[in-house]
């Protein structure tokens, strides 16, 4: 009766290490693990202490790549943030350019549209040559 016992017990197994076996695409997750019946116990307990170390080694690769990704994270966050400065002061330097031709064009048409007594030849030399002063101590402030 213990004989038959300890068969039943082999057998449940072997048909639980084949039902993993199906489940992981016919790999053995842990080859020669389920070999215990035929190589001993201190075989076994070598062959577990090996997995063991094995995850522990697979354990600490992952916990470095982590580490690394997370360092690669934090210098794309920090140049992610340069970049978004830059765009917003590039936004605003583009703005100040766009407010100053329309000043200074508002400013050309008023010079050459100025004073009606002025024969138009001579206004517009007077106008270009006022705007061409005008434009170069705006760009002294600058």
């Amino acid at each position: 009766s213990s004989g038959s016992s300890r068969q039943c017990t082999g057998v449940q197994e072997e048909a639980v290490r084949r039902s993993r076996a199906r489940r992981n695409g016919g790999r053995c997750r842990a080859p020669g693990l389920h070999t215990q019946h035929y190589t001993g116990a201190a075989m076994n307990l070598k062959r577990t202490e090996s997995d063991w170390q094995g995850l522990v080694n697979e354990y600490l690769v992952c916990k470095k790549k982590l580490e690394s990704k997370k360092e690669g994270l934090l210098i794309l966050s920090k140049e992610l943030d340069t970049c978004q400065q830059e765009k917003d002061q590039y936004k605003l330097m583009a703005n100040q350019l766009r407010e100053r031709h329309q000043a200074l064009k508002k400013k050309y048409r008023e010079l050459i549209d100025g004073d009606p007594s002025v024969p138009p030849e001579k206004r517009k030399q007077v106008n270009l040559a006022q705007l061409l002063i005008e434009t170069r101590e705006r760009n002294k402030q600058l």
